[in-house]
């Protein structure tokens, strides 16, 4: 009689540390009660809370890599916001946010996750390297009439998901 072995849940073929990706959520809400459209960052879940300071999103060292959900909240204002759909994001390394047409500038860490949806953003960080990296979000109105832009900071520890 033969007897089969099933390995273990845990173990892959190769013996290789198997990659993870965690998940951050991050409410953007759009608000022009003050009479200025203005966009506001805020924390979408716990695990995103304790990483994220302000503007400032932290990706701890370590092997994982990121999956970041931005949902976009207009309810507070009269004009009906989405994602810029031709260039939702611009990246650049450092803290000097980038400006509009100046396309991805992460060196691969950094990409948009399709498919985009007018009122969520996913973005996949790999978290490669330690540094920081500065964006910005672009923001339109329904009829594709740019409308804002929102400009954070991602803090790479570095260690993640490495290119294959």
């Amino acid at each position: 009689m033969a007897t089969t072995l099933q390995p273990q849940a845990n173990e892959s073929k190769e013996g290789k540390q198997e990659l993870t990706n965690k998940k951050y959520k991050v409410d953007i809400y759009a608000d022009d009660s003050g009479g200025t459209l203005e966009f506001y960052l805020q924390p979408g879940n716990e695990d995103t809370r304790e990483h994220m300071r302000g503007k400032k999103l932290g990706f701890p060292n370590g092997p994982d890599w990121y999956d970041i959900e931005y949902k976009l909240d207009d309810d507070d204002s009269s004009i009906k916001v989405k994602f810029k759909q031709a260039e939702p994001i611009c990246v650049a390394p450092g803290t000097v946010c980038p400006v509009k047409g100046s396309g991805n500038g992460s060196n691969g860490q950094i990409s948009v996750d399709s498919p985009k949806e007018n009122k969520k953003l996913r973005i996949k960080n790999k978290n490669q390297n330690v540094e920081k990296f500065s964006y910005t979000l672009f923001f339109t109105d329904l009829n594709d009439k740019d409308v804002g832009e929102l400009d954070p900071i991602y803090d790479n520890g570095g260690g993640g998901h490495q290119l294959q």
